[in-house]
């Protein structure tokens, strides 16, 4: 993390953040499952089950690299007997797409944050 200080009372950072990716269970098939709940009511012949997944060795793989940059500016002020901050913040400021996880039922891909910009505001008194 770095911090600027262009005026006494102004900050800016920027963070640029790199990890390795995250431990995950692979999914290594799905199978139907029959529950078999009622035998004598005969339904359970034509059913198919309900979907089951099978997964591989527990956290055995890893998701791949990540890496983001961070960046705020923060005003400190003093006014009328009041202290505060305002902020305005800015998460992911390349837009990367990170990968998070793969929803097991759907297969989709979920990323983390893509860019995001905020704004905040403290006051203490």
């Amino acid at each position: 993390m770095t911090v600027f200080h262009p005026m006494k009372s102004l900050d800016l950072t920027l963070r640029w953040e790199f990890g390795s990716g995250f431990p995950f269970t692979q999914t290594m098939g799905y199978y139907d499952r029959l529950l078999l709940n009622d035998v004598f009511d005969g339904t359970f012949v034509s059913e198919t089950g309900d979907p089951y997944t099978r997964l591989g060795s527990k956290n055995a793989a890893r998701l791949p690299v990540y890496h983001k940059l961070d960046f705020s500016a923060v005003y400190r002020f003093n006014y009328v007997g009041f202290r505060g901050t305002l902020g305005a913040h800015l998460i992911n400021v390349y837009d990367r797409k990170n990968l998070f996880y793969f929803d097991r039922s759907t297969g989709r891909r979920i990323n983390m944050l893509s860019i995001f910009p905020s704004i905040t505001l403290n006051i203490e008194y």
